[in-house]
């Protein structure tokens, strides 16, 4: 088979990393991969087995493009589905997804949904009304059935999704060289959802002006809010007179997994809170909604039943939210065989739901399954609403940004 990964942009984080995994097992049992997005760092470090192939704006809202750059993004789509005769397309990004629907009439090629942040349902009714199409048609993917709950209210809807935990390899035998560091690790994109890390950062410094803890918060990822994060640190680092907090920007390759490997916890959400897990580190869960960023959710494992259906904290767990700092303070406090105890529950649980090989044997299966599809009518029919409609809203979308944009600037000079 020939499959293609239909993304926005490939920066480093925990998407691209998801789609880099699964397209190497695909390659090693046989298929092939191309993967089609707007680009971006990841790019240059593909292995060479996997194709990439440049899309301009489709990283951008659809409505947001002229019909000229609309119909740009969709024609060549189409076309570089079609000429690579692809079997099946995988698509995740909400834009993404719906430029890949709208490109279905002409490329004819099937296609699924597979959703790796349920917080892109917010205020996004184009993707909910997508998400409801595909989930009558088998076509709707996810991680777990939180996600899927947290999805279903913003759909409206029951949903009955093929739930497919992230397939992660277990990093707790990697001959990556061990040295013993005094570090907590977090791994993620600098961006809106990712903003734990302020609380993360200002409770570590809270907590160090009342120890003596000799211990280093270590920052991976960048993107649009590193100034707002860099300051944070900056200002936590003056407060104690030493480096305490270091961003490191992006780190990839053997260089990450030695972060990983020799982290003394780690804190995360999303594929980096399991790929914490899968190094056997006590692992602190952490939240990507807005209103629940300020809390920690407890150690990763520890209540497997829950833990097992969670990769981030939510509104729902009220009875789990701590501070990071009384959390921090209180792994502080745990002797070593206590510690250990945290990282062995979070690999166990992490074995037993998202072993790699197990999980891929089903997306093949999947794959398979799709491959097979007769063109459907009926997504034509909503290829071609949804493209009107966005037509429609380019106009207003223009009217509504020019007003936000002279409004913000009369704010500005008040």
């Amino acid at each position: 088979m020939k499959i293609a990964f239909v993304t926005h942009t490939l920066i480093v984080g925990g998407a691209e990393t998801y789609i880099l995994r699964k397209a190497e097992w695909l390659i090693n049992a046989g298929n092939e991969v191309i993967i089609l997005s707007e680009g971006g760092c990841f790019v240059d470090m593909l292995p060479k087995s996997i194709r990439h192939i440049t899309i301009s704006n489709i990283s951008l809202p659809p409505y947001s493009l002229s019909q000229t750059k609309l119909n740009n993004v969709l024609n060549t789509i189409a076309e570089i589905l079609f000429r690579e005769k692809v079997d099946v397309v995988e698509t995740h990004n909400p834009y993404a997804a719906i430029y890949t629907l709208m490109s279905y009439s002409k490329s004819k090629r099937p296609f699924l949904l597979n959703v790796l942040l349920e917080l892109s349902y917010d205020r996004n009714w184009e993707l909910c009304k997508l998400t409801r199409i595909l989930d009558k048609k088998g076509a709707y993917y996810t991680l777990t059935k939180q996600m899927n709950l947290y999805i279903e209210k913003r759909c409206h809807k029951n949903l009955t999704p093929i739930i497919l935990p992230i397939p992660l390899n277990d990093a707790s035998h990697n001959s990556v060289p061990y040295n013993s560091s005094n570090y907590i690790l977090t791994v993620g994109r600098l961006a809106s959802d990712k903003m734990y890390l302020k609380y993360l950062i200002k409770d570590f410094g809270a907590l160090l002006t009342k120890t003596a803890i000799d211990v280093t918060l270590v920052v991976v990822g960048d993107g649009a809010l590193r100034n707002e994060i860099d300051a944070l640190a900056n200002n936590v680092n003056e407060s104690l007179n030493r480096e305490a907090v270091i961003i490191l920007g992006t780190v990839v390759g053997k260089d990450l997994e030695a972060l990983y490997a020799n982290c003394l916890l780690y804190v995360g959400v999303g594929t980096t809170l399991l790929l914490g897990a899968s190094y056997a580190k006590p692992t602190i869960i952490a939240s990507g909604i807005k209103d629940c960023q300020q809390y920690a959710y407890g150690f990763w494992g520890k209540i497997p039943e829950e833990d097992v259906n969670i990769m981030g904290g939510n509104s729902q767990m009220k009875g789990r939210q701590v501070s990071y700092e009384s959390i921090l303070s209180r792994f502080f406090q745990m002797s070593d065989k206590q510690k250990s105890e945290c990282g062995i529950v979070a690999h166990k649980l992490f074995s037993k739901h998202y072993d790699l090989n197990v999980i891929m044997e089903k997306w093949n299966e999947e794959y398979l399954r799709h491959s097979k599809r007769p063109v459907d009518k009926v997504l034509c029919r909503y290829a071609y609403v949804f493209y009107v409609l966005n037509i429609i809203l380019y106009p207003i979308y223009q009217i509504y940004s020019l007003r936000k944009k002279i409004f913000g600037s009369y704010e500005k000079h008040k």
